[in-house]
């Protein structure tokens, strides 16, 4: 009787170790999320070796086995949110830094009245938020703020981004938001707000001031390329509800795509992986059981709503995807100790390469880079390239990666191919800004 193992009851897991040696035995160390892929095929190696001795036959000598690790590739499929530990690795940049959001002020402290719709009134948010509509007492000691019930509730009309254009939005209206504390709060993220209408009147609440604040609850990380080697991930592996464990698995060439949606495309090198082993035990299993099985998995729907920028020089153009390679050119040290393990993975005589690939439009005028005399030039240029997407309740998200210094590696050939629009493809490599500093290549995520 075959009984086949079914694709759909695969996913990994990560944690970060400390040094390639020491794996990770604690589930509670690892990201809380089940990461599904859309391809995958790490698995184990060995370097298989033959006798060259002259055998007294003519049929080959059997293969003796060495050293074993593990390696192959893994494509997964994620959101902004989620590319944090992600970017720690290929670039091993540490802990980033991080700087919240700014809330906006979208409407400062004034007397209460039932509805607000002057336009020079409401500031539009820097970023898109929630809103939060307070009411406070002009004479808190006197004459106290009613009662949440007592407040009525509120009306909100506005719009969500959905793209980078200035009227790429759609409106978004609220009803009967209900105050808490004497605040209420929208469950949209708003980019522009039109009108407020409360349900009470200025009768009904006297001694009443209000303020409306955008608040996005979100951070902005900045992530620096570091010369250093990442000391690897232990991995749960699952294929098949069938578990195995790669120690020290360390993504040695990446390349990140973008478009609707976002995939990463991992080439893995391993020091060891384990067949049939789940985390925090030694004992071989053929199904999983640990707590691992039960995290959520990120969500594998696209994005409905995003758009690609790319600045060069200060001059900005629309891409229609992106590509971003960063091939750190690792491989195990050669040599051998004494074990069936290979020895950390180390530079090679091949350099780090950065590059990365935009598809943009053709819209030549005064202002935009004449892109074949660059090429012919030689000519370096900063770049910027950042790729926004908001989601279905308006809240944005995006990627940016900075070159400080990068050059045209291929000819921006104009390529024509039907009556649509023209687009060009345009190829950069990532040279370090300095001498003394891996700054080829910095990562800021709006998360």
């Amino acid at each position: 009787m075959i009984n086949p193992r079914y694709g759909d009851n695969s996913w990994f897991a990560i944690a970060r170790q400390t040094d390639n040696d020491t794996p990770i035995t604690a589930t509670t160390k690892f990201v809380q999320n089940r990461f599904p892929f859309t391809a995958m095929d790490l698995d184990l190696q060995s370097e298989l070796q033959t006798s060259e001795k002259i055998a007294g036959r003519r049929s080959d000598a059997r293969n003796q086995q060495g050293q074993v690790w593990g390696s192959g590739t893994i494509e997964t499929h994620l959101y902004t949110q989620n590319m944090d530990e992600f970017w720690r690795a290929i670039i091993n940049s540490g802990d980033p830094k991080a700087a919240n959001i700014d809330d906006t002020d979208v409407y400062a402290t004034t007397a209460f009245k039932k509805t607000i719709s002057t336009a020079t009134e409401l500031t539009a948010p820097t970023t898109p938020g929630q809103l939060e509509i307070e009411l406070t007492s002009t004479d808190p000691t006197n004459n106290p703020l009613p009662a949440d019930a007592d407040l009525g509730t509120v009306e909100v009309h506005g719009q969500r981004r959905i793209g980078l254009g200035t009227g790429d939005t759609l409106p978004v209206v609220e009803t009967a938001l209900a105050f808490t504390g004497g605040i209420a709060k929208t469950a949209h993220y708003f980019t522009k707000v039109d009108k407020v209408i409360f349900s009470k009147g200025t009768t009904d609440l006297p001694n009443v001031q209000t303020s409306i604040t955008a608040k996005t609850a979100q951070k902005r990380n900045t992530y620096k390329n570091n010369d250093a080697i990442f000391p690897g991930w232990t991995m749960q592996l699952v294929r098949g509800n069938v578990p195995a464990v790669a120690e020290g698995a360390v993504p040695v060439n990446a390349t990140l795509t973008i478009n609707d949606s976002i995939r990463l495309r991992m080439e893995i090198l391993a020091r060891k992986l384990h067949p049939f082993r789940e985390i925090g035990s030694d004992a071989e299993v053929d199904k999983i059981t640990n707590t691992l099985k039960s995290l959520d998995f990120v969500p594998d729907v696209f994005y409905p709503n995003w758009g690609g920028c790319l600045e060069v020089e200060g001059v900005a153009t629309i891409f229609t995807d992106l590509s971003l390679n960063i091939n750190q050119n690792l491989a195990f040290l050669p040599g051998i100790k004494a074990s069936r393990y290979r020895l950390p993975v180390a530079a090679t005589n091949e350099p780090r390469n950065i590059t990365l690939t935009a598809t943009v439009f053709y819209d030549f005028d005064a202002s935009n880079e004449k892109w074949t005399q660059v090429f012919a030039d030689n000519a370096s240029r900063s770049l910027t390239a950042t790729c926004y997407y908001w989601e279905h309740d308006g809240k944005e998200t995006s990627q940016k990666f900075k070159l400080p210094v990068s050059y045209l590696t291929e000819s921006p050939r104009i390529s024509i191919e039907n009556r649509g629009p023209i687009t060009r493809e345009l190829t950069f490599k990532g040279v370090p800004l300095s001498d003394t500093a891996p700054d080829e290549i910095e990562i800021e995520l709006l998360m």
